[in-house]
């Protein structure tokens, strides 16, 4: 830990075991080694892993060269009784109490708030620098950064600070999805995405006025000092948790900002996502995301900087109406189970999120095999991230 450096605990959720088709995997080493070396000279990262296996996967990779890694399995828990029928389901379910990512969040809270203790407990004689020169740094799979954008957003931090305490900072840019030549993911998925993401040109503005969101969980620092309060206030059942994030830090006093990140060199997103289906994937969920409020910035009016700018840019309009065509389709497909059954719903990872309109909580279910159900109830009951495993 170089003195001359902001002081950040960075932890990496994994959720599942590292991808196997080799462009996903070439995605996620490429994306994942490239916050690694940013973060060189910082605290070693926090990986919360989903299983042994997880964790033992990435210490295969050498993430970090000969460098150690802190893994901790958990997740979260199952509540209630297994059910049958639900909806038009198949198989038997079991509701979560909260959502897989919810759950690692609270964890990296809970470091947030508890590692200089544990840090001191460790090494008694290590002079820690104090927890206001301290962040927590949550970054998504998809995230590529730099050491210097880090730096950035460290004294942007400070530069809107609120009673006291430094601003919980986001960035935030146009290329939601950009090319990786080994992964051969076509340029024109990638401008298909940055077109159904990107449909208010003035959004920029409303960042830069602080009239947005401004902590996003695509990547964002929290300063240590508010990450216990935090752990008190958040609602688990919401399902956008960054929007969640960004209330429950405005509510304690301290301020959320979003820095506009125009360099992809400096920050970027590479998703998973190689065709349309993949795409649609996507956009199915953020539109799940918008039933608590009736709405989306995806089905909202474009705005006529939008419309000027599809007109002036066939290339970026020809990209707009494709995303226009998946986003009417895939709205249609969730209204009209709206329609049959009151709500809707999407799978993501392991996990069915069940959304309801203008309902901000989000129910979370997983499938067993019949044979893992005990006594028509419980199933088992994950650790709640006790499991230390060292390199």
């Amino acid at each position: 830990m170089s003195p001359n450096l902001p002081h950040i605990l960075a932890v990496e959720f994994m959720h599942r075991r590292l991808p196997t088709e080799p462009h996903a995997r070439r995605v996620f080493e490429f994306a994942l080694r490239a916050r690694m070396h940013a973060l060189s000279g910082f605290t070693s990262p926090l990986f919360l892993c989903d299983s042994p296996d997880t964790a033992s996967d990435l210490h295969a990779m050498r993430v970090r060269g000969d460098q150690p890694i802190l893994c901790l399995v958990g997740g979260a828990n199952y509540e209630g009784q297994a059910q049958a029928g639900l909806y038009d389901w198949a198989g038997y379910w079991q509701r979560m109490t909260m959502s897989d990512r919810w759950a690692r969040i609270r964890e990296a809270l809970w470091w947030g708030q508890n590692f200089l203790t544990f840090a001191a407990t460790l090494e008694p004689d290590l002079a820690l620098p104090p927890s206001t020169d301290w962040y927590l740094l949550l970054s998504a799979h998809d995230a590529v950064y730099t050491r210097d954008l880090l730096l950035k957003l460290m004294d942007f931090s400070r530069q809107h600070a609120q009673n006291g305490l430094p601003a919980a900072v986001s960035p935030y840019t146009y290329y939601q999805h950009s090319p990786l030549p080994s992964a051969a993911i076509p340029m024109s998925i990638v401008d298909l995405v940055n077109a159904a993401f990107h449909r208010d040109p003035g959004f920029r503005l409303q960042l830069e006025r602080g009239d947005a969101q401004g902590f996003w969980g695509k990547m964002g620092l929290i300063p240590f000092d508010l990450c216990g309060d935090l752990l008190k206030t958040v609602d688990t059942g919401i399902w956008e948790d960054d929007l969640e994030l960004d209330r429950a830090i405005n509510a304690l006093g301290s301020a959320s900002q979003a820095l506009w990140i125009d360099d992809p060199a400096a920050y970027r997103h590479i998703l998973p996502a190689f065709n349309a289906a993949d795409v649609r994937r996507i956009i199915e969920r953020h539109l799940h995301y918008s039933l608590r409020t009736g709405g989306s910035h995806l089905t909202a009016p474009i705005t006529d900087m939008a419309r000027y700018l599809r007109v002036i840019d066939p290339h970026y309009g020809a990209a707009s109406a494709w995303a226009d065509q998946i986003i009417e389709q895939e709205y249609a497909k969730m209204m009209r189970r709206v329609d049959q059954h009151g709500a809707s719903w999407v799978d993501w990872g392991e996990y069915r999120y069940v959304a309801r309109p203008y309902d901000p909580h989000v129910e979370v279910w997983r499938q067993e095999p019949r044979d893992k159900i005990i006594d028509g109830g419980r199933w088992h009951d994950l650790p709640g991230f006790q499991t230390q495993i060292k390199d």
